[in-house]
């Protein structure tokens, strides 16, 4: 009889392997609330900065015209007479102009939240891999996973987590119980980190044309620490319960108790399942970037990252992953699980998933910057479980 404690808490480190970005959704502009010093971009908090400045030059400045001129000179005012408030600094590590606009990272730079998505995504491949039975088979029918693609492609997987991952509540209250309620991590205490700001490219893989370009501050380097937190509910009879209530009940704390069964209540089980998965996305990647020197530098850190693959769960504690901006849906979706399984769905999703976001699927892009020359995909890290 295998042993599952109550509770297990865990540490877990993130390490980027190539430049990785999680969004937050804003940008700055440099001229206006970035600027570069030498070979660093300065982001600022304009806001604070202004509070202190003499009533009077801002009033010359409300007097210029245009929108744009008026914070380009009411920068150079603060930074002549020292009054700027920096937020962070980054390496410009792309061709910078007043003008250009740069895509903000999260303020904790890759959070809790990302990580605990990519860790369901992990899980999820590994039930649908390992559980066989009539309901998925229904869920995967050609005619009923075409319906749900067609309404949105980006929710494929949403009657499949529904059934394995998610117990509806008691009418009165509606909703559903998810199994990852009882697995929490925190935001990650960051131990260094260094930033940049690049041009990442979008590149057709085809043709190898460029058909996007966007700045955007990247985690080139650094050390994530979370905290993560796996709890098993409460066992169904210690509970005095009225009788038509515990049939529900016990349903639901089968869910909420999902997490600890697939782990076995054993780290080294949830790092096989994240090994596997990111493993499966890594050899992906390499296959189809097959041997052009303009992605040299980028095989090489991902072979070098592969060697975490065939090592035994004994000697690492680590994992690949791909996380954050330029993953790409196989990363975060049930993709690759139809590529491996289902092909013929994969192919619907494809073609649908180009309609919806009006543009390649992304599978057969690259989302790259450059590297000594040469073009290295994003959002590739390490994941070590302590």
């Amino acid at each position: 009889m295998i042993f599952v404690p109550s509770e297990i808490e865990l540490t877990v480190q993130l390490e980027p392997v190539t430049p990785l970005h999680v969004s937050s959704n804003r940008e700055s502009i440099i001229g206006i609330d970035a600027i570069l010093e030498g070979n660093q971009v300065v982001f600022i908090d304009l806001e604070n900065s202004i509070k202190d400045l003499d009533p009077n030059i801002l009033e010359r400045i409300m007097n210029i015209e245009s929108a744009k001129e008026k914070l380009y000179r009411l920068v150079e005012i603060l930074r002549g007479e020292g009054k700027l408030k920096p937020l962070f600094k980054a390496v410009a590590k792309a061709k910078l102009s007043n003008g250009a606009r740069v895509r903000l990272m999260q303020k904790t730079i890759v959070p809790g939240s990302t990580l605990k998505g990519y860790i369901r995504t992990a899980i999820l491949y590994e039930l649908l891999r390992k559980t066989i039975d009539e309901k998925i088979k229904e869920i995967l029918s050609q005619e009923k996973i075409k319906e749900n693609i067609s309404k949105d492609p980006r929710k494929a997987a949403q009657d499949l987590e529904n059934y394995l991952l998610r117990t509806r509540r008691r009418p009165e209250q509606g909703g559903y119980v998810d199994a990852f309620a009882n697995l929490t991590v925190s935001d990650p205490v960051v131990e260094r980190y260094e930033l940049a700001v690049r041009e990442m490219r979008v590149i057709k893989r085809d043709t190898e044309k460029v058909i996007a370009k966007i700045f955007m501050v990247t985690l080139e380097s650094g050390l994530l620490r979370y905290d993560i937190r796996i709890s098993r509910p409460l066992n169904i009879e210690k509970i005095v319960v009225q009788d038509d209530v515990r049939s529900m009940m016990q349903d639901i704390l089968k869910s909420l108790g999902l997490i600890m069964e697939i782990i076995k209540g054993n780290p080294s089980d949830l790092l096989r399942i994240l090994r596997e998965y990111g493993c499966r996305h890594l050899r992906e990647e390499i296959n189809r970037l097959g041997r052009s020197s303009i992605y040299q530098v980028y095989i090489n850190k991902l072979e070098e990252l592969d060697k975490l693959c065939t090592s035994s769960i004994g000697l690492t504690s680590c994992a690949p992953a791909r996380i954050g901006f330029g993953a790409g849906h196989e990363a975060k979706t049930i993709a690759l699980y139809l590529k491996d399984v289902h092909p013929d769905l994969y192919k619907i999703l494809r073609i649908e998933m180009s309609k919806k976001i009006k543009r390649t699927w992304d599978s057969l892009t690259l989302k790259a910057v450059t590297e000594d020359k040469s073009l290295v995909g994003v959002g590739w890290c390490r994941i070590c479980i302590a």
